[in-house]
């Protein structure tokens, strides 16, 4: 995410939050923010945007492969309930047509 209507210090906000997952208040310290007033600085258009959109795209890149081969394990672990197994597959088919 490299938003030319941030500053380098919200976009270094941003990656501390999303991509390293520190609370707001640590990140807002290692960006130089003083933390108390770091809500409002989140709040901002920009700001909030980025974040929204650094989170999609690490849904996008890391949580979704991750949730797909959990779910590829889960569904081919026999010492699973068959019950669990056939309640993931229809959930696995349901986000997929959801999403197709």
């Amino acid at each position: 995410m490299t938003s030319p209507d941030l500053s380098e210090q919200q976009r270094t906000l941003v990656r501390l939050i999303v991509n390293d997952g520190k609370k707001p208040e640590e990140a807002a310290e290692l960006a130089g923010y003083h933390p108390k007033p770091v809500y409002k600085t989140m709040r901002l258009p920009a700001v909030a945007a980025a974040i929204s959109e650094s989170i999609q795209l690490d849904l996008a890149v890391v949580g979704a492969p991750l949730a797909y081969r959990v779910a590829k394990s889960l569904l081919q672990d026999t010492s699973i309930s068959a019950r669990v197994r056939a309640d993931l597959s229809i959930k696995v088919l349901g986000a997929m047509a959801e999403s197709g």
